[in-house]
């Protein structure tokens, strides 16, 4: 078994350290188990304003958040005999693209529609104003917002054609959207999102069932309704290319998260540790954190593994509509 050792450098003057199998196999056990179940289980706890969260029960269910709900994009890929798996985060392709990437246009109205036939791919929409994502507005910190909309007990219905030049049988097809307030969301005239009374412009995804979709023309729809303050409504659509690892464990302790993943015919041992130790103040101000892996054969064959960790400029960011710079640091 070959494993690569690689080390990432955070934004923010944080390091992030990623440690290959050189290190002590005793680090990837914690020192006793523990069954508590975490609402959002941390993975970087440097400080509270440099602070990664995973909301989800897997590790690679979805993008690693601040603790404000802002994306913080950490992916993890590990590569076994060839076949690439996903452990960290969510690396989605864009298909259809929402409006902080680029610019789209669909069919809206303010008017209710009658019944639920508005969300059917034949449904004639021509009489529906055209208009650019986003609708919105309200609010000032609302970023790329194309067509006005606002208005306390408003309602809007959006159609978005997207057309398809196949559908890959091996990956993974997710909605992506930003909405405030009360969000329900259609693929092909059927419904695979209802939020409720709430709000989250920091951009999610909901997985479509690939039943749904086909070659050609594919319509989203949505409906929206701002009970007050701001308003917003945007979607799209993404695919991911990457196998999903089974996650067999994950266990929270005070300095570290353990978990322990089946990618094919190895195990993967990952830990972050954040050495918040009282006993070494020159090591307790040190903003580091780490994230240590290992591989196992769980098959007793001899695999060729390789480990992938990487992050964007998106890290430092407390939104898509602020810019950053980037520069490569040479050791």
């Amino acid at each position: 078994m070959r494993t690569n050792k690689m080390f990432v450098t955070g934004v923010l003057g944080v390091l992030l350290g990623v440690q290959g199998m050189a290190q002590e196999s005793s680090i990837f056990s914690p020192v006793r188990d523990n069954a508590l179940r975490l609402p959002s289980v941390p993975l970087v706890s440097v400080d509270p304003y440099f602070s990664i969260w995973s909301p989800y029960n897997k590790l690679s269910q979805g993008s690693p958040t601040h603790w404000h709900n802002t994306q913080k994009p950490l992916n993890g890929v590990v590569r076994v005999d060839g076949q690439a798996y996903r452990f960290i985060g969510q690396t989605l392709q864009t298909l259809a693209p929402m409006a902080d990437e680029t610019a789209w246009t669909g069919r809206y109205t303010t008017s209710a529609p009658t019944g639920t036939t508005w969300t059917a791919p034949d449904f004639d929409d021509t009489s529906w104003q055209q208009g650019k994502a986003a609708w919105g507005g309200g609010e000032i910190t609302y970023t790329n917002i194309g067509t006005k909309w606002e208005g306390e007990g408003t309602d809007i219905w959006v159609r978005r054609k997207v057309t398809l030049d196949d559908i890959d049988t091996t990956a993974s097809y997710y909605a992506t959207y930003r909405h405030d307030d009360t969000f329900e969301l259609y693929v092909n005239g059927q419904q695979v999102l209802s939020t409720g009374y709430t709000w989250d412009i920091s951009g999610q995804t909901v997985k479509v069932d690939r039943a749904l979709l086909h070659e050609g023309e594919n319509v989203i729809a949505a409906h929206c309704k701002n009970t007050t303050g701001g308003a917003y409504v945007d979607f799209g659509l993404a695919k991911d290319n990457f196998r999903t690892v089974t996650q067999k464990s994950c266990v929270v302790m005070p300095t570290s998260t353990y978990y322990t993943f089946k990618c094919g015919g190895v195990d993967l041992d990952v830990v972050f540790t954040t050495p918040l130790v009282m006993d070494d103040l020159e090591l307790f101000t040190t903003p580091l954190t780490y994230i240590s892996y290992q591989a196992r054969s769980n098959d007793g064959a001899t695999h060729d593994v390789s480990v992938l960790v990487e992050t964007s400029a998106a890290m430092a960011l407390k939104n898509s509509s602020q810019t950053a710079q980037t520069r490569i640091m040479s050791s």
